[in-house]
């Protein structure tokens, strides 16, 4: 089996399951194509990425606990920003809900949409990592 998927990109699963989770998550095309092709920026990107969102997301955390609407919209709106450049539209989307619930002022309930972005921010974040070992 292994001989045949030569050349795709994406891991083994156990029974034999394949799965690209960089294509589940990111457009990997619109990607390269916004650097370039050039992969030694896009791995500094990925580094950059990977490096500041846990802070962002510690942060989110704890404005989010002192129902600061603003805050939680501002780092929502920066957490966005980041993952837009990645192509990631469930994170984006994730991310955006939550910015539209500080926004609008409703950060009492909001731990759920920070659950969603979190999940999201796993997943990019495996994808990001599978990806850069595809590079």
């Amino acid at each position: 089996m292994r001989k045949g998927m030569q050349g795709v990109k994406g891991q083994m699963l156990p029974g034999g399951l394949f799965m690209d989770l960089v294509a589940e998550v990111i457009n990997r095309e619109q990607l390269l194509d916004q650097v370039d092709h050039d992969e030694d920026f896009l791995n500094e990107l990925i580094e950059m990425f990977l490096d500041d969102y846990p802070d962002t997301l510690q942060q989110l955390h704890e404005v989010l606990a002192r129902g600061d609407a603003q805050r939680v919209r501002e780092l929502a709106h920066s957490i966005k920003g980041a993952v837009a450049n990645f192509y990631a539209p469930f994170a984006y989307e994730a991310a955006q809900n939550l910015e539209n619930a500080g926004r609008q002022g409703h950060v009492s309930n909001a731990s759920i949409l920070v659950l969603e972005l979190e999940r999201e921010l796993k997943r990019l974040h495996q994808a990001l990592l599978q990806l850069r070992n595809e590079l």
